[in-house]
């Protein structure tokens, strides 16, 4: 890659719809820009075995609890005191990685790293989008799974994820203005959205290290 435009490593956060290629055009990107991939947090396969499950009520913990991160008590009942301060550190430990990431530049899928490094200087925010029927396509081709399980997967999976960020971290991702830039994968394909994002991120890195120049040159 070029030199970095600007004070600040790459980072890049990425959202996807359920098999849009996310985990292919991340790593891609990561490799241009020479910095880490980190992936999401959750699985498909994750969310499909049950591990995370999303309620419209009742603390955060009930989706995370089969991971070992809360436990109900010998009835079956919630303490909710103790759910909510397991909420909170979940919640902080998954801030501090994301924080701690971007120190050094990362282009991070998921993990709630749009909303976290919403007013990051420099770093660039996008969604990954597709026709329906290419994403599940091209799941059933990545995961090695049938058309059934990709589509059962994605009724899943898109709905789950949508509601833990606003859940989690207050946020809509299903609205475009959260994001820098929406790619189509339907239109491009991984190496055109990889060299699409690298631009995006080249360009916005350079008008932000522009911009802080010439409100220090004001200044003094």
């Amino acid at each position: 890659m070029s030199a970095q435009p600007g004070p600040f490593p790459p980072v890049v956060t990425l959202f996807e719809t359920y098999g849009a290629g996310a985990t292919q055009i991340g790593a891609r990107v990561a490799a241009a820009l020479g910095v880490p991939f980190v992936g999401q947090r959750f699985a498909s396969e994750d969310i499909e075995a049950g591990k995370m499950k999303v309620y419209e009520d009742g603390p955060i913990g009930r989706f995370l609890a089969p991971f070992g991160v809360y436990s109900p008590n010998p009835e079956g009942a919630w303490s909710t005191a103790t759910g909510q301060a397991q909420d909170y550190e979940a919640v902080r430990q998954n801030h501090l990685e994301v924080l701690e990431a971007a120190e050094t530049g990362v282009v991070v899928l998921g993990r709630n790293a749009t909303a976290i490094l919403a007013d990051r200087a420099g770093a660039l925010h996008v969604k990954l989008i597709g026709q329906l029927a290419d994403r599940l396509a091209r799941a059933a081709r990545v995961d090695g799974i049938d058309p059934s399980t990709a589509a059962r997967r994605q009724k899943n999976e898109d709905r789950a994820r949508a509601q833990l960020t606003r859940q989690l971290y207050h946020w809509d991702a299903t609205d475009p203005l959260s994001f820098d830039l929406v790619l189509n994968t339907s239109r491009l394909d991984e190496q055109a959205c990889a060299d699409t994002i690298v631009a995006a991120w080249q360009a916005k890195a350079t008008v932000v290290a522009a911009s802080g120049s010439r409100a220090e040159g004001t200044e003094t």
